[in-house]
């Protein structure tokens, strides 16, 4: 597998096709060939970018091949030039390549005593065949089209390749080498990183929402289990659609409100979405069995619950029929670890026979210590992290001891960050160093979430308007009308990890990390905090928790 440079792939959005080849290079070519890609990270410092290069693969001694894609539909005019059309121009793709080749070897040359670079150049049209090759302007061995796309990683061999390089070229490529890493600026662009993140993760979206739709099985009784970051909420959001698409009713039902307020907001009105404790209550007080200022504990809305409908969804006469607009066909559970025996036996008063019921839980999630016997027909095991950067779980994987498949993870070469503090106030002013520090990064307030490791009534940033010169957004503890959550006029968003379960950031600042001795739940807390963060993560804890965290590992260490 060839190394990547950088290592994540920062390819626009735009420019699907080019992550697909990208991603076929790594695959085809051998451990000993790196593959630079995107022009807009060959940057010369301080200076504007440099020509159009989408690839430039380097070949254990040293040779390299430039390459340009182009996608789509493309001219021969009479002159014999490649032309590739766009709105408002026109352009050449061999003159572009060639123009990169030439500002690249004028680089090379001003180095102390450069040796020769050898240079290839290709146009690669993936989707494209030349008919008329013969009338090109340029060398038709420097393209490859549709017709010989399924050569093309013998070719880049053929041309760079070399068995048992000797000592002088081994020297030449590692000089190669450090022109492209030092000479150039590969630092990551939040915006384009956040962006290819989300088409990443949306390429896995759409790898489900097929799988979904060819899944057919009696009693439709599907359970998914997996880790943070695996799909399992994606899943769930297809499963919903795709049941609405077969004529169903589904109510999707998780146990944080922040998650369900999110997920309501891009899923269908034609089945409802609710986490449990808001689902109970807006029934009983659309049923006038309680008062709309009513506030009921858990346990009061258990027994009323009971109450009100029949104890078992067996019975054939139940205390009280359930209204239409309150009858679903089909149930969707998200967080199904959160989720106590109780609530899941009270769900199903309100479905109809033989509904399809899919739940989703991760346990080394379950912050509560609930859950629910449920017998599927089918189960899905989910094993890799899509959300997290490779960074971040083997950093979470560090502290707890864990092994996770990072096979399919990004990697940002960012490594997680973890600090401890003696007091609250130094505390605070780390978490200020840090937002300014990823703020210079060119993140936005809006990608960073402050998290607090437990609950929010016993939390000091909690208490905070502000932290430094940041304004907080924090939640007041109250609600709409409408039942939205009602949060403070800050821009830094800060949540419980409790609330914030679920959920996700591009930067994760973890912090009010605070314990006297390491549980279980404990490991739960870290793993669940650590794993909202998407590309950039930083742990602050107290002095002594440190120093237990610190022992925990070497005991851990020795025991392996």
């Amino acid at each position: 597998m060839a190394r990547i440079e950088p290592k994540l792939s920062l390819l626009n959005t735009q420019h699907s096709g080019e992550l697909d080849t990208l991603e076929w290079f790594q695959d085809a070519l051998p451990d000993d060939y790196t593959v630079f890609h995107s022009v807009e990270w060959l940057k010369r410092k301080n200076q504007d970018t440099l020509g159009e290069v989408d690839f430039c693969i380097v070949g254990p001694s040293g040779k390299i091949v430039l390459i340009e894609q182009k996608n789509g539909g493309l001219t021969v005019n009479e002159n014999g030039a490649l032309i590739k059309k766009y709105a408002s121009s026109e352009k050449e793709p061999y003159k572009q390549i060639s123009r990169s080749r030439n500002q690249l070897i004028s680089l090379w040359c001003q180095r102390d005593k450069p040796s020769k670079l050898e240079c290839h150049l290709i146009v690669y049209l993936p989707d494209y065949h030349v008919k008329n090759r013969d009338k090109l302007t340029f060398d038709e061995d420097c393209l490859v089209d549709a017709s010989n796309k399924p050569d093309f990683p013998e070719l880049l061999q053929s041309l760079v390749g070399c068995d048992n390089p000797d000592f002088k070229q081994q020297l030449h490529a590692q000089a190669v080498h450090d022109f492209f890493s030092n000479e150039f600026e590969l630092e990551v662009d939040v915006g384009e990183a956040i962006e290819y993140q989300n088409q990443h993760y949306k390429r896995i979206e759409t790898n489900y929402g097929q799988f979904i739709r060819q899944l057919e099985f009696s009693p439709y009784h599907l359970l998914v289990e997996g880790p943070a970051g695996s799909g399992k909420t994606q899943i769930c959001a297809e499963v919903y659609q795709h049941k609405i698409s077969e004529g169903l009713r589904p109510l999707y039902i998780c146990h944080n409100r922040p998650l369900a307020d999110t997920m309501r907001k891009s899923l269908s009105d034609l089945g409802k979405v609710f986490n449990i404790d808001r689902f109970f209550d807006s029934y009983l007080k659309e049923q006038n069995l309680i008062d709309e200022s009513a506030f009921l504990t858990p346990d009061d809305r258990i027994t009323l619950l009971k109450e009100t409908l029949q104890e078992t969804p067996q019975q054939a006469q139940p205390p009280h029929s359930i209204a239409k607009e309150w009858t679903f066909s089909a149930l969707v559970i998200d967080e199904g670890q959160d989720i106590t025996q109780e609530k899941f036996e009270l769900l199903q008063h309100f479905l109809t026979p033989d509904s399809p019921i899919v739940v989703a839980k991760d346990q080394q999630q379950n912050l509560y210590h609930n859950g629910f016997s449920f017998t599927p027909t089918v189960k899905l095991d989910l094993d890799s992290n899509y959300r997290c950067t490779q960074e971040i779980i083997q950093f979470t994987d560090a502290l707890l001891g864990l092994k996770s498949d990072t096979s399919d993870a990004l990697s940002l070469g960012s490594h997680a960050k973890i600090q401890s503090y003696a007091t609250q106030e130094e505390q605070n002013r780390l978490i200020e160093k840090r937002v300014s520090e990823y703020l210079e990064q060119g993140y936005e307030l809006k990608n960073i979430v402050i998290l607090y490791g437990k609950g929010r009534e016993k939390s000091e940033l909690s208490k905070l308007d502000t932290l430094g010169k940041y304004s907080l957004k924090q939640f007041t503890g109250e609600y709409t009308k409408d039942g939205e959550n009602i949060y403070t006029e800050g821009e830094l968003l800060v949540e419980s990890i409790y609330r914030f379960k679920g959920l996700q950031k591009a930067v994760v600042i973890f912090a009010e990390l605070e314990f006297e001795r390491w549980t279980k739940h404990l490991e739960r807390v870290i793993y669940t905090g650590c794993t909202r963060a998407r590309l950039e993560l930083s742990v602050l804890m107290s002095n002594d928790s440190e120093k237990i965290l610190i022992k925990q590992i070497s005991n851990k260490n020795k025991t392996d």
